[in-house]
């Protein structure tokens, strides 16, 4: 049997699923190169999962326990002039190509999942130094120097029936007896939500009864603090009153000051002056002299 090793570039492999619409199963990948090969080792190359892709670390914890070696790179970030985030890449093709002639002698057989042109010289001296290499890619993702250089092109869409993976949806196959559990469980949880709403009226009785008196509390104090503010209220008020009666008193002396000034003085009722008594006074004096004499 010929010895085969596997080299998997997971980021050429991941935009070849996205032309497709369908993702490769790569359990079903390594069982069925172990079946018909003997597999020396499966090198699967890609990026380190970022913080929240715990589905992502979970399948490459997997894929390690399969018998997968994992390459894994930490993501660079690579800015434009302007200084924005203009793409995020792990590049492993030095890697692969490295693991490609160090493990040579391991294997007859070198499995290439990628289409990658880059790797056409590589290729070239394997086969040179008696290696066969077979390409499993897709069109559309496949340089045609890579495809000239290789043993073998097979495509993925030659071979889904054998490495698509089926996603399981979830709930999807409920049995009756699920079913039954599920529905006794959700009656369990509505008694138990009717009976804490019973108890909590009691919580609520005790609570109403420290309000009804934290209350009472504070209008004794009101009423107290009341009592004590009366006899100033009293004082205010008499003032209130003593101001308001003189305003009264002013305003109706004013009124008649105006009253008596409007009217007109009449001649007769003027009161004669000492300088005209005296006069009147001699004229009568005068008179009474001349009827003596």
């Amino acid at each position: 049997m010929m010895r085969a090793a596997l080299f998997i570039d997971a980021a050429n492999v991941f935009y070849s699923e996205k032309t497709m619409g369908w993702k490769i199963d790569f359990a079903k990948v390594y069982e069925y190169f172990n079946k018909h090969f003997a597999l020396y080792n499966a090198f699967y190359y890609s990026a380190e999962p970022q913080e929240g892709e715990d589905e992502k670390q979970k399948e490459y914890r997997d894929y390690s326990l399969m018998g997968y070696t994992m390459r894994l790179k930490q993501l660079k970030e690579i800015y434009d002039s302007r200084g924005k985030l203009a793409l995020k890449k792990a590049n492993l093709d030095i890697e692969m190509v490295v693991d490609m002639f160090a493990t040579q002698q391991n294997y007859d057989i070198a499995v290439l999942f990628t289409g990658d042109s880059d790797f056409t010289r590589a290729v070239e001296l394997l086969r040179m130094n008696g290696k066969q290499i077979f390409v499993l890619s897709t069109k559309g993702h496949s340089g045609l120097e890579l495809i000239n250089a290789s043993d073998k092109f097979m495509d993925f869409q030659d071979l889904k029936k054998t490495f698509e993976k089926k996603e399981v949806k979830k709930n999807s196959t409920k049995t009756d007896a699920v079913k039954k559990k599920e529905k006794k469980v959700n009656k369990e949880s509505k008694v138990n939500k009717v009976s804490k709403s019973q108890e909590k009226p009691k919580k609520s009785y005790k609570n109403q009864k420290i309000n009804i008196v934290k209350k009472l509390e504070k209008l004794e104090k009101l009423e107290k603090q009341s009592e004590k503010q009366k006899p100033l209220a009293k004082q205010l008020v008499k003032k209130n009153l003593v101001t308001k009666k003189l305003q009264q008193k002013k305003s109706s002396v004013q009124k008649k000051n105006k009253k008596l000034s409007k009217k007109p003085t009449d001649e007769k009722n003027v009161m004669p002056s000492d300088a005209v008594i005296k006069k009147a006074m001699q004229a009568i004096e005068n008179k009474n002299k001349k009827i003596k004499n």
